[in-house]
């Protein structure tokens, strides 16, 4: 599956931790309770330990890359969870991250 498959609508997104159950709580990414995951968390779900797994990391390193110089006045994350989490992130630009990264 790519994280495009699993993060369909912003309700499958968060942020501040890499995975929720549908009560909110915390979980791992790869815990079949998880019902929404944040960028990083959907990685480990779609490819953890699969062959894709490294190129799918580097696709949205890549994307990330580009986004921050492309899009961000002033970037200042300087990880994936980071970006994901920043302050007024919103769905829509971890969606077209994913999509420009083909993850």
């Amino acid at each position: 599956m790519k994280i495009s498959e699993l993060l369909t609508d912003a309700s499958k997104w968060t942020q501040r931790t890499y995975a929720r159950d549908e009560f909110g709580d915390d979980v791992a990414a790869t815990d079949p309770k998880a019902v929404s995951w944040c960028l990083v968390g959907a990685l480990v779900k779609c490819y953890a330990a699969g062959p894709d797994s490294v190129p799918a990391e580097q696709a949205l390193r890549a994307a990330w890359a580009r986004w921050s110089t492309e899009h961000e006045k002033n970037p200042t994350a300087s990880t994936l969870t980071g970006w994901n989490d920043a302050f007024g992130r919103t769905f829509e630009e971890v969606k077209q991250l994913v999509e420009e990264a083909g993850v």
